[in-house]
């Protein structure tokens, strides 16, 4: 998977095929880790906020203060990435913004 924010591709076309998906293991992968520049940490933060049936990533299980840290994470992201380019309406229609947004109202 390849162009811009590949991450964000990758988890679109697994959460396409795999919605209920409950472990997945992605290491050292350069391509998704450009979309975060390279930080393998945002990288975790982000799939498991885009897979909330995920238990394990990586072999390493996913623990309830991970997940909710990781939905705070895809919120701020979420903004700083759309909402001067799309706008607020767009943030909407973004997988798991609203239903976030509401349990954290970050």
């Amino acid at each position: 998977i390849s162009g811009p924010r590949p991450a964000v591709r990758a988890a679109s076309i697994i959460r396409r095929i795999a919605p209920q998906l409950k472990h997945l293991r992605i290491i050292r992968n350069p391509p998704l880790e450009s979309t975060f520049e390279g930080d393998s940490g945002k990288l975790r933060m982000y799939l498991i906020s885009r897979f909330p049936a995920l238990a394990t990533l990586n072999l390493s299980q996913i623990r309830k203060k991970e997940r909710e840290a990781a939905e705070r994470f895809y919120l701020k992201w979420c903004r700083s990435t759309y909402l001067e380019s799309k706008g607020a309406a767009f943030l909407k229609q973004i997988p798991y913004y609203e239903e976030y947004l509401e349990r954290h109202g970050v």
